[in-house]
């Protein structure tokens, strides 16, 4: 199982997947609320799928661009409950998760955040 997490932005997305089957997911567009409600999200989901951290075999998490805070807190997160159950970490680019919910074009995609 993978858990992936993006806490890079305003809305906080947690999912545990195994190959392309999304088994549980948590989307809370709360704005900056990451730290009260993160964990929570990842112990609703682990209570979802019926399983604990010991079955996973990846962690993921975005490490940005987005809002400093919020990437601290998703990677210091996923860091730790990797270092747990003594699984591998992998960051992802929030601009490549962005990316990936468009269907496969032949045209060149350039995602963007407002920066503010």
């Amino acid at each position: 199982y993978i858990l992936a997490i993006d806490t890079s932005g305003s809305a906080l997305s947690v999912a545990l997947l195994d190959d392309e089957t999304i088994h549980a997911e948590v989307f809370l567009n709360t704005g900056v609320d990451h730290s009260l409600n993160l964990l929570p999200a990842i112990k609703y989901i682990y209570e979802q799928a019926g399983l604990n951290t010991d079955a996973t075999d990846l962690f993921v998490c975005t490490i940005g661009p987005g809002s400093f805070t919020g990437l601290r807190i998703g990677v210091g997160t996923i860091k730790g409950l990797a270092m747990a159950v003594g699984k591998p970490v992998v960051g992802i680019s929030s601009l490549e998760v962005l990316a990936a919910n468009i269907a496969p074009v032949s045209m060149n995609i350039c995602p963007m955040l407002d920066a503010q």
